[in-house]
């Protein structure tokens, strides 16, 4: 199965070599639960709230900030977020 949908404000294509349509729903279902909790184009994001000062952070966005400071750190800042 293969089909293209505009999620994250790009086309994602999803080609999976199987009939099974619950999976390849499973694929779509999860990159449209990313581009609602990490897309910057989305008030009600996670991102945007906090890029508009809110301090709560769920667990899994502070891992993801803790990753994002170490390859800033090893990369002597050329990857800053």
């Amino acid at each position: 199965m293969k089909q293209t949908q505009l999620i994250m404000g790009m086309p994602i294509t999803v080609d999976i070599e199987t009939s099974d349509l619950v999976i390849f729903k499973k694929v779509l279902v999860f990159f449209r639960q990313v581009d609602k909790k990490y897309s910057p184009f989305k008030k009600t994001s996670e991102v945007s709230k906090i890029n508009a000062g809110s301090k709560k952070i769920s667990p899994e966005m502070q891992e993801i900030l803790a990753l994002c400071e170490k390859t800033k750190q090893e990369t002597n800042g050329y990857f800053d977020v």
